[in-house]
């Protein structure tokens, strides 16, 4: 088998579920050929400015995989004012690339469902399988109302082409039903996972973490300020890039560090002194869809976790500590910090093992095999 996979993210910036399939198909031999979304004048004039893409690290990929950037569009890429040229210029570079290649045994995998406005369809990608890999609410990429019934419409004629369609979380079943709709959860790199046994270090004050997208779409900003003003023996570590209302907003609190960006490789290490990690979603038709991937790697590093309870972490209960009030979170807190242990870290960590990028790429070829 061969893999088109018709992307989003460049492979520039925080690993995503998208990469690590690409990686891990690559990885086991097969020929796989990533297509990144399509860049825009906008979009690589912010890069210059702000040094978006310096900040991650070159990645060695496996020979087998290729990855393609397109041409840069004059418009954004899903809230674009001129998408009748942005797809005769796509469409130009997609002939080009692929005017001599063998189609025989290619699976395409779609992660990006904006594709089928008009960019692509099974005429021009003749692939023998088409897969859907949906990952997450269409609110998220989506930005704009224009951009979000854009990508209503797209996902809907996908659905109608795809041979099967893949999902990430459990929610997502209503969405996507029938025989040829699989559940594949989100995953860790091996790498992530904790080699050494530790120790369970009770200190006076609680080391509290956070990393991620501090987006405040899904992230609820005021329950980080709460915990900072009501656990006054807390210091919260915030990983991840912020605006500069959030800075200015979190410098108010002295027990609030926002460290900005960070390597992705550098998380386990920066993590051993963390004690408790949190998950501090809203409630809203995001957070229901999403499987969060810093759930599994907490896990790994074998740290407590405290989240708000959502329909979709309902299913990790037994793993992780949930609240419903903002209340209940601080309490959550502290039963996570007085009552962590080492038999505890090894259960985390263990069920971290079961849910490694490798296993899930083992559940995507099984997929593509059954049907």
């Amino acid at each position: 088998m061969k893999f088109i996979f018709l992307g989003n993210m460049s492979f520039k910036g925080f690993p995503q579920r998208e990469h690590a399939f690409a990686i891990g198909l690559a990885e086991r031999g097969y020929d796989v050929t990533f297509i990144e979304g399509m860049p825009s004048f906008g979009s690589r004039l912010t890069e210059l400015v702000t040094g978006k893409w310096k900040r991650e690290l070159s990645l060695n990929l496996p020979k087998s995989l290729r990855v393609l950037t397109p041409p840069i569009i004059p418009t954004m890429f899903r809230s674009s004012y001129t998408p009748a040229i942005d797809r005769i210029i796509f469409q130009r570079w997609w002939k080009k690339q692929f005017n001599n290649y063998n189609w025989n045994d290619t699976v395409g995998i779609v992660t990006f469902p904006y594709w089928w406005f008009g960019f692509v369809d099974r005429k021009l990608f003749p692939v023998g399988k088409l897969i859907y890999d949906s990952c997450d609410s269409l609110i998220v990429p989506s930005r704009t109302p224009r951009a979000l019934e854009r990508m209503k419409l797209a996902e809907t004629n996908i659905l109608n082409d795809a041979d099967a369609v893949t999902y990430s979380a459990h929610a997502m079943k209503g969405l996507y039903f029938g025989d040829n709709s699989f559940c594949i959860t989100n995953g860790i790199h091996n790498d992530f996972l904790l080699k050494n046994s530790i120790e369970v270090e009770k200190r006076n004050t609680i080391s509290i973490g956070y990393i991620g997208s501090l987006d405040s779409r899904w992230i609820d900003i005021k329950l980080i300020l709460y915990i900072a003003e009501k656990i006054n023996n807390c210091v919260i570590h915030l990983f991840g890039p912020m605006n500069n209302d959030l800075i200015k907003r979190t410098k108010k609190y002295p027990n609030i560090i926002s460290h900005g960006f960070i390597q992705h490789k550098n998380i386990p290490e920066i993590f051993k002194k963390i004690d408790v990690a949190i998950i501090p979603f809203l409630h809203n038709k995001i957070t229901d869809l999403v499987n969060p991937l810093k759930l599994f790697e907490y896990c790994s590093m074998g740290i407590p976790i405290v989240a708000i309870r959502t329909m979709e972490l309902e299913h990790y209960q037994d793993i992780i500590y949930l609240a419903e009030t903002k209340e209940q979170f601080i309490q959550q807190i502290q039963q996570a910090f007085l009552k962590n242990s080492e038999i505890k870290i090894q259960q985390r960590i263990s069920f971290a093992t079961l849910h490694t990028w490798d296993k899930k790429v083992d559940q995507l070829i099984h997929v593509i095999k059954s049907i």
